[in-house]
């Protein structure tokens, strides 16, 4: 939008440019106001456009120019209610017009990315890489890993962090994804200690480390390694420092979550669990699963079994809160219940047995795990 009809050629090009690179952030879909007549938007509230457009959100802007100057004004409303969740005014000298609309597109697409899809992780993606097609690597690579729903989505992430590595060997957060991706492939949300993958993971870690990683990814999975190896003090260590690194990062309250609950503080377990899934709009099925794992481990079976379900909406076929589901289902005594998931478990895995599932779990309490092993073999699932 804006009030000189002389300056509709730099708003046109401004809204084009921020629309062309919205299209390039994994998991946004756009829907653009491209009438070739007249605008669809045209006099509608922000709520009516989200309603007209069957969008969310809504990004509204307005250019001005003053002499030499120019004002752009950007605002992204919630469309539900009309809430104002960003703003942001940028002043610019007008010598190199191309330059500021670069500069401000960059701004803009920043902040949408932040806000609605990958949180203050996205932030430091942008700063982190130069090479275009690396930054487009790494965005489809986290993609994959957050948002997939089977173990090749997995090595889809593996194969793009790969490629950030080649395209930039220097910047450490192609070896801190690359070590998440292995890490996941490991035991695909399990703790593994011997395994190809997991040795993988932790020599990745510890080179982005070398690199200077300030992202804490490398962090987060050399504390799953000391975790695995029953190093507790290690783990602690690592993941406070992982989140020290990254304090507006889901993944990392996350993963966090889980060192607590295995070390047996399942009630501090909880808080960074669900931190981590309030924190953005858009979370991977971990995130859920970590908090009905820390529901169950403090007793509270209902929410275990709601967090558990949530996990298996956003991928239906992973074992582990499938596990947690039997476990809480059977300590409130839906027997039936616990069976007939047990028995699904069995059809995905028929090779699972409970000594193994064990030996992934590094309760640091023997009693924590005795109580969920106990309460899986109640449900069928064999020793």
């Amino acid at each position: 939008m804006s009030a000189d009809a002389e300056q509709d050629y730099f708003a046109e090009g401004l809204t084009k440019d921020i629309s062309i690179a919205l299209t390039k952030i994994p998991g946004l879909f756009l829907a653009a106001d491209e009438s070739p007549t007249a605008r669809v938007s045209q006099g509608l509230s922000a709520t009516e456009m989200g309603r007209e457009f069957g969008v969310c959100y809504v990004l509204i802007g307005g250019v001005r120019r003053h002499g030499e100057r120019v004002r752009v004004n950007a605002e992204l409303i919630d469309a539900a209610n009309g809430q104002c969740l960003w703003g942001e005014r940028f002043d610019r000298e007008l010598h190199d017009l191309f330059s500021i609309q670069d500069e401000i597109t960059e701004e803009i697409v920043t902040a949408m990315d932040v806000k609605l899809v990958q949180g203050e992780a996205a932030r430091f993606m942008r700063k982190a890489l130069t090479n275009p097609v690396a930054l487009e690597a790494s965005y489809r690579g986290w993609y994959a890993l957050y948002h997939g729903t089977g173990r090749q989505d997995v090595r889809e992430a593996q194969h793009l962090f790969e490629e950030v590595i080649r395209l930039e060997p220097e910047a450490p957060i192609g070896y801190a994804g690359a070590a998440l991706a292995y890490w996941a492939e490991a035991g695909f949300g399990r703790v593994v200690v011997h395994s190809p993958a997991m040795e993988h993971a932790a020599d990745l870690a510890r080179e982005a480390l070398s690199l200077g990683d300030t992202t804490g990814y490398a962090h987060l999975v050399m504390a799953l390694v000391h975790l695995a190896h029953h190093e507790y003090d290690e783990a602690m260590t690592q993941v406070t420092e992982g989140v020290a690194a990254r304090p507006n990062c889901n993944g990392a309250y996350a993963i966090k979550s889980s060192v607590l609950n295995y070390l047996g503080r399942p009630q501090e377990a909880i808080e960074f669990a669900q931190y981590a899934v309030r924190l953005t709009p858009v979370y991977p099925a971990e995130f859920p699963a970590a908090l009905a794992a820390a529901y169950h481990d403090s007793g509270r079976y209902a929410e275990a079994i709601a967090a558990a379900a949530a996990s298996l909406q956003l991928r239906n076929e992973d074992i582990d809160p499938m596990l947690i589901l039997v476990a809480a289902n059977v300590a409130q005594g839906n027997l039936d219940e616990a069976r007939a998931i047990a028995a699904k478990v069995q059809d995905l895995d028929p090779a699972f047995r409970l000594a193994e599932f064990s030996a992934t779990q590094p309760y640091r309490n023997p009693q924590d795990l005795e109580r969920l092993i106990g309460r899986l073999h109640e449900a069928g699932l064999p020793n």
